[in-house]
């Protein structure tokens, strides 16, 4: 149906992107994709080893659909950073973290799920460390790729660009 093609368009997009980039990475053997970070948070410095991804999001929602932290806000003048430490990790938080998933995070308590890691700051230095032979780590800004690199530094330039969201993303 031409009309729910196009409606459905840039969901496909994302699906099949994350889809492709999950198929990818798991032929790749499960060392093929990790990598360890060391990020420097608004002065605090934060290790992680053995990432599949991470997401730095300066809103609350990412690719338009997910919600990885729920009280993050639109130009408050901080990120959040956001590590995945496998591929089962990013398939079960873009599940649960999906903005249009009823559960919430206090349902998630009640059972024993504990809320997502991240880190929030308003200066991020990150660098990325890779296996010996390891592939490159891929990078993207809002969608688009980006160039690969072992250091990035990013800064939020609090009320530099104006921002019309809505209060409650749950339901957009």
């Amino acid at each position: 149906i031409p009309l729910v093609k196009q409606f459905y368009r840039d969901k496909l997009v994302y699906a099949g992107a994350a889809f492709s980039e999950l198929f990818k990475s798991m032929v790749g053997g499960p060392l093929g994709s990790k990598f360890s970070c060391e990020a420097k948070i608004d002065g605090e410095v934060i290790e992680w080893v053995g990432l599949t991804d991470m997401v730095i999001n300066g809103t609350i929602l990412y690719g338009g659909e997910w919600i990885f932290v729920d009280d993050s806000r639109a130009d408050d003048g901080k990120f959040e950073i956001v590590p995945f430490r496998s591929h089962a990790d990013w398939v079960s938080a873009a599940i649960r973290s999906h903005k249009h998933n009823p559960v919430t995070g206090d349902d998630r308590e009640v059972v024993g799920l504990r809320s997502r890691e991240f880190r929030r700051g308003s200066s991020f230095e990150v660098r990325l460390f890779r296996p010996q032979f390891g592939p490159e780590i891929p990078a993207q800004i809002d969608g688009e790729e980006f160039p690969t690199a072992h250091h990035y530094r990013v800064d939020n330039l609090f009320h530099h660009l104006r921002i019309i969201v809505p209060e409650d993303a749950h339901w957009i």
